[in-house]
């Protein structure tokens, strides 16, 4: 590559990082946050980068309201997507769309100390979406696990709102250990 490729690309990383610093900000506080297994930060941040992403453009479902568009919902694969992004962006051991033997988990994230199991739902209580879990037993191969060691495992309900673009996000967690075993 040539300096003048170089000087001409420039000006325009440097607009871009600035245009991004927030964003960038709060990638590294969200990390941080579930690492340190501090979910209500760890949402926080997530909202933040969500509320930013420009949704005008994203196709949408026809709203139930008599097909206002400027209520269309954004699809729930949006918001899968979107998540999933933000937490390899992280650098997170992320993984999407996890088959085990009891179902398919929407997101498993490890971290040195445990392992977050989430089922992301729109229009749905969070607390529904735990209550999935445990029925459906998706978490049963994060506890029997070895081969990272036996970690916590902690099972993450999100529920992205219809009809927001705020980012805005209900949640509700509940923590297992290996004695749940037998749940």
């Amino acid at each position: 590559m040539t300096d003048e490729a170089f000087v001409c690309r420039t000006p325009l990383a440097n607009r871009m990082t600035t245009r991004y610093d927030t964003s960038n900000a709060d990638l590294e506080r969200a990390a941080a946050a579930l690492r340190a297994g501090r979910l209500r930060q760890y949402f926080e941040h997530i909202e933040a980068i969500i509320a930013g992403i420009p949704y005008h453009p994203l196709p949408r479902k026809s709203a139930t309201n008599g097909g206002d568009s400027k209520q269309a919902a954004l699809s729930e694969g949006f918001y899968h997507t979107a998540f999933h992004l933000i937490n390899e962006c992280e650098r997170l051991d992320a993984r999407a769309e996890v088959a085990t033997h009891h179902g398919r988990i929407d997101e498993v994230i490890r971290t040195r100390n445990r392992v977050y199991i989430f089922e992301l739902k729109k229009d749905a209580s969070a607390q529904a979406a735990v209550r999935q879990m445990k029925e459906t037993k998706t978490f049963k191969p994060y506890l029997e696990e070895d081969q990272y060691g036996r970690k916590p495992v902690t099972l993450v309900g999100a529920s992205f709102k219809r009809f927001r673009s705020d980012g805005e996000i209900d949640w509700a967690f509940e923590e297992l250990n290996h004695s749940d075993l037998d749940l």
